[in-house]
């Protein structure tokens, strides 16, 4: 009885929802979630410098319906070459060691940031942009106080996708992903095997690792967004030399 009485008020409720609508919320509860997040603080202690790192901590409907690549553990954005996110950080201040502003021309706007970095001595400012197709790199020079995009198709499965050499030589170390032009795999017949159960007197532990490589075709999916080839890249002319050959 008391089943059928929940059953009753649950159908009565949905049928209020739907003669009603669905209602927006009172304006101080949408100005309460909608308020700017407090920016974490990120300091070149070398430099004397910080940045503001601004974040949006509601994520957006299009990054939620984002198709997700699942592999060895790792959640992936198969559209871009990037470990699959919802969260991104927005935009940066930059201020010297005592509060004053740093104006630093040619900063994007409305980005959705991966990650970031200062480079050992303090004067580059490095920062990965999630596109729709590709992952972008932003160098910051504060010496010359500007900003510009110096490369594309960054990887970002599996790590931060660039990192700076410790003598700022202008040169930093980016992972670019081979695949991106290639199409997908696409799995056929060939990789449908059976699936084989065996019993017996003991019980055994299950492995409780997620999203192992289970056949044939997952190990080519692995490979294909996997693969990256490490780069020494020149900041200010663009210039590429290849450190090692393409593999994971």
């Amino acid at each position: 009885m008391k089943r059928v009485f929940i059953l009753f008020i649950l159908f009565i409720s949905t049928m209020l929802i739907y003669a009603n609508g669905y209602k927006t919320p009172h304006s101080d509860i949408v100005d309460i979630v909608t308020a700017p997040d407090t920016p974490v603080i990120s300091w070149s202690v070398r430099a004397e410098r910080y940045a503001e790192v601004h974040y949006k901590s509601i994520p957006d409907l299009s990054d939620l319906m984002v198709d997700v690549v699942k592999l060895a553990g790792v959640r992936i954005n198969g559209n871009n070459f990037s470990e699959y996110k919802t969260l991104f950080y927005t935009h940066f201040d930059f201020f010297h060691h005592d509060g004053r502003k740093i104006n630093i021309k040619g900063m994007p706007q409305n980005l959705k940031i991966i990650d970031y970095d200062w480079s050992w001595t303090g004067r580059y400012f490095g920062f990965t942009v999630a596109m729709p197709d590709s992952v972008d790199l932003y160098i910051v020079d504060f010496e010359k106080e500007n900003c510009k995009k110096v490369t594309t198709n960054i990887s970002n499965v599996f790590t931060k996708g660039f990192y700076f050499l410790p003598d700022d030589n202008d040169e930093i170390i980016v992972m670019y992903n081979t695949n991106s032009h290639k199409p997908v795999p696409q799995k056929s017949s060939d990789f449908v095997v059976p699936i084989i159960d065996e019993t017996g007197e003991s019980a055994s532990q299950v492995r409780t690792y997620q999203d192992l490589l289970q056949d044939k075709f997952d190990e080519i999916l692995f490979k294909y967004y996997f693969t990256s080839v490490i780069t020494r890249l020149n900041i200010h002319n663009g210039r590429k030399t290849f450190v090692t050959k393409p593999g994971i």
